[in-house]
């Protein structure tokens, strides 16, 4: 009886309080949104004491400020990605712009899925091997001409590489001759056809046109990835610069670029007989055994055979 006494008073307390303190939680409750729909009006009103250039000036010129970034990276690197374009069309010897590369790179893609698509629909074939042909079609166009590109490149610099120990040659002794630079250059280039010809042509022009010889020369060594092209220019330029003797390094460089051709050619014969290995192991053992092992094989067939 005690227990239950007990219980319904401490129901009957808990439920005043909870009626006497429901008035001062909605008390408390609106003073809060009072307070703040103040602090909003405060800020709104410090906002408009503000002057009209931090409220409208300062936030406009923050966002165009923040497109014109943007706008400016992209430019960036659409920049940088046309120089690398331009100078890989220039080590591969074809002196076209940038936008005709493309449209030329976008006419092949297009002519050549346009003419699997023709095959494809006049071999009468399902769609799944139509898709297929499309498709390979489509991925051939895009890796050709980078593949080209890069073919043409490499064979481009080799030829290079390889003509310019005899170039250094001619022009020493044109320069021993009594010659200048720039005739003992005219001269070696009569005697050569090829890329290193038509490098050295454009470098000719331009010192003709009034162009620095060092610029020409430096130009010469940036527009092509040989380094021996690279370090004669630049034992040249040191050569103007510091007053020595062009013949001389001529002579140097010439006799260190017939070293390293010599040093290649052998390298290369020496990977000769490694990668022969390979093709005599799979075509030419076999064939091999076969050859001896043919009659012996057969022979033991007929004995077994008549036994």
């Amino acid at each position: 009886m005690a227990l239950l006494v007990l219980c319904a008073s401490g129901l009957a307390f808990s439920l005043i309080l909870l009626l006497f303190d429901r008035p001062r939680s909605q008390y408390c409750a609106k003073q809060r949104r009072v307070k703040r729909i103040q602090e909003d009006s405060k800020l709104f009103t410090d906002e408009l004491e503000e002057d009209f250039s931090k409220r409208f000036i300062k936030p406009l010129i923050s966002a165009l400020k923040q497109r014109v970034e943007r706008a400016a990276s992209r430019a960036i690197r659409k920049s940088q990605a046309n120089t690398k374009l331009e100078r890989k069309l220039r080590l591969a010897g074809f002196y076209i712009s940038v936008e005709a590369y493309t449209a030329l790179r976008l006419a092949i893609t297009v002519g050549l899925t346009l003419l699997c698509t023709l095959f494809a629909l006049y071999m009468e074939l399902e769609t799944k091997e139509m898709l297929l042909i499309i498709a390979s079609g489509l991925l051939i166009s895009l890796l050709l001409p980078t593949y080209f590109l890069i073919l043409k490149s490499r064979i481009r610099q080799t030829s290079i590489r390889m003509q310019l120990p005899d170039m250094m040659d001619i022009l020493s002794v044109s320069i021993d001759a009594g010659l200048s630079f720039d005739l003992a250059l005219k001269r070696g280039l009569d005697k050569f056809t090829g890329a290193l010809k038509e490098e050295l042509t454009i470098s000719s022009m331009e010192i003709q046109m009034g162009k620095p010889r060092r610029e020409a020369l430096y130009d010469l060594g940036e527009n092509n990835s040989v380094a021996e092209l690279k370090t004669l220019v630049a034992a040249i330029i040191q050569s103007e610069q510091m007053g020595t003797p062009i013949k001389s390094v001529l002579k140097t460089q010439a006799s260190h670029m017939r070293l390293l051709r010599k040093q290649a050619a052998q390298e290369k014969g020496m990977k000769a007989s490694v990668k022969m290995l390979l093709p005599m192991v799979l075509c030419i053992f076999p064939v091999l055994f076969i050859i001896l092992m043919g009659p012996t094989v057969f022979n033991i067939i007929k004995v077994f055979g008549e036994q």
